[in-house]
């Protein structure tokens, strides 16, 4: 039988102890029944029919003889201990209770056999109590009775102690200036010393001016280290340097820039100005340009697809693994852009831009005519991408496919990026023609800026093509004596891709990464000269 108080243990066994304690409420029955008072509960000593309220701890709820101990607001309900609480934001707690009330209006648990529930929750019996008051200012004393009461609006704790609602404590611990958490201060710093977060004293950050091997520009603390004179401007390191005097020149030259921002000259009519002489040359005829510009997806395109993983159509505006949309110029020029997103590990990712012959009579009669095609394009790399040097990734940038209603020749060629970081590419193919790779260009693409890149293609069921690249109109990759479909083969499909896959092994950095395309234009003649 469990006990709030504490059990006499100097008693005999506990038949014997019945048998003494039956007696001894025998004798005390006939005292008090002979001198006309009324019986007392142990732990609760009163005459009969004389109440003595008791509100000790309590907010709320009954006082022990009819009244009240206050009432609660707000909202908030009174618990079985007399104390208000918000209904919403109770957590019961029957922790060391096993009955009595759980803080929220529900119980511990009930006491059997006659036992009592005492106000530590504890089930106690009421002929075995002894009240125990040990270290209490207040509450219960363990046997239903009461240890004290608070005064002066203090309350009674679960410890039995009396402390004033919602007090606050100051804290100053390891704290030598700031706030004391109720309002009052930890102390003040003095000596031009200014107090941080963690109420310690600090030295604010002293300025030092340094104009150590400059003669101008800033000191670190705003000051000046001096300033240039004559018409000499301050660099980045604080020297003077005279600016360089450009001088337009327009040698030989009928139209185009002057190389200092200046114009040479405008073409007539429906001539135009080559990027490389600076002459007015007749107009490039073009048999298929993007809209890229003006229209609406696919832009001109036959084929507008994402894949990732590999071979797993997703949507165009995937934001996981591929990615085609068109987006504003990313340096912040007019116009706008198709933008190329691909993650090349965990199975690669595909973006690629379509054009087959079989949907474009102009460029199938190009084609099949055997005659060059000239296709160009403006690219832009934000940054270089690499892949260690490792033979096993592969990035593809430009395909060509031959096929037929049965048959299909793959990258033939495909413009595939070097693994180095070099950012330079050459052709591979895809084991159906018998060609062999070509060498690498002999520079890198550019990075960080747009730039041109036109390619000579032609058609030819025998060893007798020549395959160009250009940059900027710059002869950097050539591969001749090649065959690029098959006799039996009617059509041909080009694909701006950027698709690729690092098989498991060093990925592409960085990845994600993405490629920029626009101005797509195909003619019959050098278009970019």
């Amino acid at each position: 039988m469990n006990s709030g108080g504490t059990l006499n243990t100097s008693l005999p066994l506990a038949f014997t102890s019945r048998l003494a304690l039956l007696a001894g409420f025998s004798v005390v029955f006939a005292t008090i029944f002979m001198s006309g008072c009324a019986p007392a509960r142990i732990g609760e000593p009163r005459a009969l029919g004389v109440c003595a309220p008791n509100c000790a701890g309590k907010q709320c709820g009954d006082d022990g003889c009819g009244s009240s101990c206050g009432d609660c607001v707000g909202g908030t309900l009174c618990n079985a201990s007399g104390s208000c609480y918000e209904p919403t934001k109770c957590n019961p707690d029957c922790t060391g209770k096993e009955c009595g009330d759980d803080g929220c209006g529900g119980s511990c648990g009930d006491c059997i056999g006659g036992d009592l529930c005492n106000g530590l929750g504890t089930c106690y019996d009421p002929g075995l109590c002894i009240p125990d008051c040990a270290g209490k200012d207040c509450g219960d004393d363990g046997c239903g009775g009461s240890c004290g009461d608070c005064i002066g609006g203090d309350l009674c704790d679960g410890l039995g102690t009396c402390s004033q609602p919602n007090a606050c404590t100051p804290n100053c611990a390891g704290k030598d200036c700031g706030q004391d958490g109720c309002g009052g201060s930890c102390g003040a710093c003095g000596g031009g010393m200014l107090c941080n977060g963690a109420g310690t004293c600090y030295q604010p950050n002293v300025c030092t001016a340094d104009c150590a091997g400059k003669e101008c520009g800033d000191d670190g603390c705003g000051g000046s280290c001096g300033n240039c004179t004559g018409g000499a401007l301050c660099n980045g390191v604080g020297a003077c340097y005279t600016p360089t005097v450009c001088t337009p020149d327009c040698a030989g030259k009928a139209c185009g820039d002057d190389g200092c921002g200046g114009s040479c000259g405008v073409c007539s009519g429906t001539d135009r100005c080559s990027n490389i002489s600076g002459l007015c040359v007749p107009a490039v005829g073009l048999i298929w340009a993007d809209s890229i510009q003006s229209g609406g997806e696919p832009y001109g395109f036959d084929e507008f697809l994402t894949e990732s993983p590999i071979d797993n159509v997703v949507t165009p505006r995937d934001g996981n693994g591929a990615n085609l949309s068109r987006v504003p110029d990313p340096l912040g020029g007019p116009g706008y852009a198709i933008r190329e997103y691909g993650n090349f590990a965990q199975g690669g990712a595909r973006s690629e831009l379509g054009l087959w012959s079989f949907n474009q009579p102009e460029f199938s009669a190009l084609v099949l005519s055997g005659a060059p095609v000239y296709v160009a394009q403006e690219w832009y790399f934000p940054k270089a991408i690499d892949a260690g040097g490792d033979d096993w990734p592969w990035l593809n940038l430009w395909d060509w496919h031959s096929v037929s209603s049965s048959d299909r020749w793959h990258t033939d060629p495909g413009l595939m990026l070097a693994k180095d970081g070099s950012m330079r590419v050459r052709w591979e193919w895809g084991g159906d023609p018998p060609n062999v790779e070509s060498g690498y260009s002999s520079i890198g693409f550019p990075v960080g800026e747009w730039f041109d890149i036109e390619m000579k293609y032609q058609w030819s069921s025998n060893k007798d093509v020549t395959l160009k690249l250009w940059v900027n109109g710059v002869l950097v990759l050539k591969e001749a004596n090649v065959q690029t479909a098959a006799a039996s083969h009617d059509n041909v499909e080009m694909y701006i891709k950027w698709y690729g896959d690092d098989q498991g092994h060093t990925p592409w950095s960085p990845t994600p990464t993405v490629k920029y395309v626009r101005n797509v234009r195909i003619s019959g003649q050098r278009i970019w000269q």
